[in-house]
């Protein structure tokens, strides 16, 4: 979508582009989130009969492909955010663009990838630590609004707080009846001068608190839309269904091995590698409390120190010293080794014709190498020089002078 709206200014006369109402109208249809795709359709009819728009070619092609990049026609497909940004990719290739060039050698190809690199870890670890100790400002008193902020990362909570607070204020709504145990509503959607905008329905089955809005706000973005939370609020659910917090926006996605350098091995088990993130994100959270206070720093040390002299004491927390490095890799690839082993490492032997085992010598090292070797004497001067009688310049000296005479 961003690729076309960027060819807008090239397909239309200057005046037009400059023409602020249609800018309006066309960035406004074209970015609704909300729109149903009947809506989309006369809205698209009525900017093209307005601004005479009727014989461009590169309008009507877009139109015929409006289910491929207008999200009405494809609010159903599972997309988690990924439309909120251009592509992956290509942000990747900005990202490392910014450092390197096509001319570069690969010494500082290498160079300027471990300093993108860094810049990544130095920017992650600042998000991480407004993450850890914000400071909101609630905007309205519910509790499912406080619950995202002790879940969820401070970026993805300011976009749920506008949700939140629009389903709070801009949405009404009205009970329509019951179906299969799902509670059936009608929101409607009003906008700043409480005019009716838009209606959606949703659906919301008690006690597992299962919700679906025609919207589909959730199969896009990963979040629910204004028109759940006001269901949801209505209902007196105070936390987020466990089932709507996807993984990559938590505060706890990153392992805290991560931190202290460790390498993460998967037990298999999700609630037991949950619990040990949440383990490692207390004991930082914790340090970075204590770490500027020597009292309260040397009371914590003794008390892991104990902590630590309880489990190492109980016989039934013994490390596996007999772990080898061959097995967590096996174990991180997912496969075993064999008890017999068939197929052993061939010799290596020198046969005819494989050539020699030197290295190749650079040009410096060859130049110092015959720098040693001993000159043959020239037969033209008599002296030790890199010449002969045929290159002497005492000899070719003589026969350009006789040449000149």
């Amino acid at each position: 979508m961003w690729h076309i709206m960027k060819k807008l200014q090239a397909m239309v006369t200057g005046n037009l582009f400059k023409n602020k109402d249609f800018k309006k109208r066309f960035n406004k249809l074209v970015w609704n989130m909300h729109i149903q795709p009947d809506e989309f359709e006369k809205k698209w009819e009525f900017i093209i009969n307005d601004f005479n728009l009727e014989d461009k070619r590169w309008f009507n092609d877009m139109f015929e492909l409006h289910d491929k990049w207008i999200h009405a026609y494809f609010s159903d497909t599972r997309m988690s955010g990924l439309m909120k940004t251009t592509s992956r990719s290509e942000s990747m290739n900005s990202f490392f663009n910014t450092y390197s060039q096509s001319g570069n050698l690969l010494l500082q190809f290498m160079m300027n990838y471990d300093k993108t690199i860094q810049k990544q870890r130095n920017t992650q670890n600042e998000l991480d630590h407004q993450t850890k100790k914000p400071v909101y400002t609630f905007i309205s008193p519910r509790p499912i609004e406080k619950h995202y902020a002790n879940v969820y990362t401070s970026t993805l909570f300011y976009e749920v707080q506008k949700e939140i607070y629009k389903g709070s204020w801009y949405c009404q709504y009205k009970h329509i009846g019951t179906k299969n145990g799902w509670e059936l509503y009608k929101v409607e959607q009003m906008n700043k001068n409480s005019d009716l905008k838009t209606e959606f329905e949703v659906e919301i089955k008690l006690p597992i608190n299962d919700v679906k809005c025609t919207c589909e706000h959730f199969n896009r973005f990963g979040t629910l839309c204004r028109h759940a939370f006001n269901i949801l609020m209505k209902h007196g659910i105070k936390e987020i269904p466990e089932q709507y917090i996807e993984n990559h926006w938590r505060k706890d996605v990153i392992s805290r091995h991560y931190h202290f350098g460790r390498h993460v091995y998967d037990t298999g088990d999700s609630e037991i590698n949950r619990s040990v993130n949440q383990a490692y994100y207390n004991f930082e959270a914790c340090l970075e409390y204590v770490r500027k206070n020597k009292d309260k720093m040397d009371l914590f040390v003794k008390k892991t120190e104990s902590m630590l002299k309880e489990y190492e004491n109980d016989p039934t927390n013994k490390l596996q010293k007999n772990r080898t490095n061959v097995e967590d890799v096996g174990k991180l690839m997912g496969i075993s080794i064999p008890k017999d082993i068939d197929i052993n490492v061939p010799n290596v032997q020198s046969n005819k014709g494989s050539g020699k085992k030197n290295r190749i010598q650079s040009a410096t090292e060859i130049v110092y190498k015959n720098s040693n070797k001993q000159t043959r004497r020239c037969s033209g001067c008599g002296e030790r020089a890199p010449h002969n009688l045929r290159t002497c310049p005492i000899k070719l000296a003589v026969e350009q002078s006789s040449k000149a005479t």
